[in-house]
């Protein structure tokens, strides 16, 4: 899509939902400044730019007309008030409990890790350097 297109299609979601355009590069780009940087002749991808346009199609305001001479894309079904169906099967996947990560420290990697502090002995206890390879120079 071209870039003049979708300043335009932003000018008018804009003027007719009554937001600035940085507002509106934000909601639908997830980019406040996306707008005044195609402006300012920056480019962008095609998968960005088909990206860009669907949030257009999904969230375009009821009793605004689409301009005839852009194609619009088929609304996905993740407007306003809607949500992509989940599958029983994608739903359980969801619903996994998630790991214990109790026993991990701070960093996120066990407390017996190589360089690391643990209490009960072993590597990486107190008072033991852990064996680390040789560094080179």
């Amino acid at each position: 899509m071209y870039s003049a297109l979708l300043i335009r299609l932003g000018r008018l979601f804009s003027d007719a939902r009554g937001l600035r355009l940085s507002t509106v590069g934000r909601l639908i780009a997830n980019h406040g400044a996306f707008f005044s940087r195609l402006e300012d002749g920056r480019t962008i991808t095609e998968a960005r730019s088909e990206r860009v346009c669907q949030q257009f199609s999904d969230h375009w305001p009821e009793g605004l007309e689409w301009p005839t001479d852009i194609p619009r894309p088929a609304p996905s079904g993740r407007g306003p008030g809607k949500t992509a169906s989940v599958t029983e099967t994608e739903g359980a996947a969801r619903l996994q409990p998630a790991p214990d990560r109790s026993k991990r420290g701070r960093s996120g990697w066990p407390s017996g890790a190589v360089g690391g502090r643990n209490p009960e002995g072993g590597e990486g206890a107190p008072g033991k350097e852990a064996e680390r390879p040789p560094r080179f120079r």
